[in-house]
C-alpha cells in the first residue's frame, strides 16, 4: 500500500496543473485520509485541553449550534446526487423521474416518522450506520477488512455516542422517538461490543501490516465519540470525516471530467448543489417544525430521512465505478491495481 506521506510528497512534487487535474486522483485518497485522521485527533485534543475551563451547559449549547450547522453545511454532499453518474446525460424526463424518486424516498421516511417515530428512527439509524460503514469500507484492501471497517465505521458514530452519553441525550432522543429515548439507548448499547471488537481487530491487522494510517483511522473516530459530548462529536465527525471523505473525491472527479482546477470544480459543485440544498432545508423546516420539536431534532431527522435515498444513490454509484474499473474503463484503474500489487509484493 502506498504510504500517505509519500502520497503527499508526490502531490507536492507534481506540476501545478497535475495537482489540480488527473494526477491528483492518484494521491488525493491518501492525502484526504491523512488530513481527516489528523483533524479528528486535533479536535479531540483541543476539546480535552479546553474542557476544564468550559462549563457543561456551554458545551451543550455549543454542541447544539455546531450539530445544526454541520448538518446544514453537509447537505451539499448529498445534494451532489443530482449529478450522479446514473442520471448524468439523461433526458429531462428521466432526470425528473430520478429526482422525484429521490424526494419520494426521503418524504416517505418523514411520513413514516410522523406515524411510527420510534420504529422509524431505529430503522433510519440503522440505515445511517450501514451508509457510514460502507462508505468507510470502500477502500479496504480485502473482503475481511471491508467487513470489519463497515462494522466499526457504522457503529462507532451511531451506537457509541448514544450508549456512552445517553442521559444528556434523553430529551433529544425523546423528541425523535415520541418519548421512547431509553429504547434508543438500549438498542445502541447492544451495538457497542461489535464496534469495539471490530475497531480492535482493524488496529491489530493494520499494525501487523505496518500501515499506520489505517491503524489510526478507527482510533481517531473512536477518540472523538468517547471524549467529546455527543453533539459536538457528531458535528466533528459529520463535517470533518464523512462529508469531507465523500466531497473531495467528488471534486477530483469533476475536475478530471471537465478539465478544471480543484478550485473551479469546488465552485461548480457549490453552485449545482445550492438550490437542492436550499429546497430541502426550507421543506424540512416547514414540515417538521409543525411537530414542535427542537431545531436540533429537526436537523437530525432531516438528514436521517435524506440518508435513505442518498445511501441508495451512493451504493449505485459505487457499483457503476467498480463495474467500469473491472472493465478497465476507469482512467488510472490499471495503474491503481498495478501500484497496489507492487506495494503488496514489497
Amino acid at each position: 500500500m502506498t504510504r500517505p506521506v509519500a502520497g503527499v510528497a508526490a502531490l507536492a512534487r507534481a506540476p501545478t496543473g497535475a495537482r489540480h487535474r488527473g494526477d491528483v486522483s492518484a494521491v488525493s485518497g491518501h492525502a484526504v485520509r491523512l488530513a481527516t485522521v489528523l483533524a479528528m485527533f486535533g479536535v479531540t485534543a483541543g476539546y480535552l485541553a479546553a474542557a476544564p475551563i468550559v462549563s457543561a451547559g456551554t458545551s451543550r449549547q455549543v454542541g447544539q449550534v455546531l450539530v445544526v450547522t454541520a448538518l446544514v453545511l453537509g447537505l451539499p454532499h448529498g445534494a451532489a446526487d443530482v449529478d450522479t453518474e446514473a442520471l448524468r446525460g439523461a433526458s429531462t424526463i428521466r432526470w425528473l423521474a430520478g429526482m422525484a424518486a429521490y424526494a419520494g424516498a426521503a418524504g416517505a421516511a418523514v411520513a413514516a416518522w410522523t406515524q411510527w417515530p420510534t420504529a422509524t428512527v431505529l430503522a433510519l439509524l440503522l440505515i445511517a450506520a450501514v451508509h457510514f460503514g460502507v462508505s468507510d469500507a470502500a477502500a479496504a484492501p480485502s473482503p475481511y477488512l471491508r467487513i470489519l471497517t463497515a462494522i466499526a465505521g457504522g457503529l462507532i458514530p451511531v451506537a457509541v455516542p448514544v450508549a456512552l452519553h445517553g442521559p444528556p441525550l434523553v430529551s433529544l432522543l425523546d423528541a425523535l422517538s415520541a418519548g421512547h429515548g431509553h429504547t434508543l439507548v438500549t438498542a445502541a448499547r447492544a451495538g457497542v461490543p461489535a464496534a469495539g471488537l471490530a475497531a480492535a481487530a482493524l488496529v491489530v491487522a493494520a499494525a501487523r501490516r505496518r500501515d499506520w494510517l489505517s491503524c489510526g483511522e478507527p482510533l481517531a473516530v473512536l477518540a472523538v465519540f468517547v471524549a467529546l459530548p455527543p453533539l459536538l462529536a457528531f458535528a466533528a465527525y459529520y463535517a470533518l470525516w464523512h462529508c469531507t471523505r465523500q466531497v473531495l473525491p467528488t471534486l477530483t472527479n469533476v475536475a478530471r471530467r471537465h478539465g478544471l482546477t480543484l478550485r473551479h470544480a469546488a465552485a461548480r459543485y457549490l453552485v449545482r448543489t445550492a438550490v437542492p440544498s436550499l429546497v430541502v432545508l426550507i421543506a424540512a423546516t416547514m414540515v417538521l417544525t409543525q411537530h414542535r420539536i427542537p431545531l436540533t431534532a429537526v436537523a437530525i431527522i432531516t438528514v436521517l430521512s435524506l440518508t435513505v435515498p442518498h445511501a441508495a444513490t451512493t451504493a449505485l454509484q459505487a457499483h457503476l465505478t467498480r463495474t467500469r474499473a473491472q472493465d478497465g474503463r476507469v482512467p488510472g484503474a490499471q495503474r491503481w491495481r498495478g501500484s497496489a500489487s507492487r506495494a503488496k509484493a514489497a
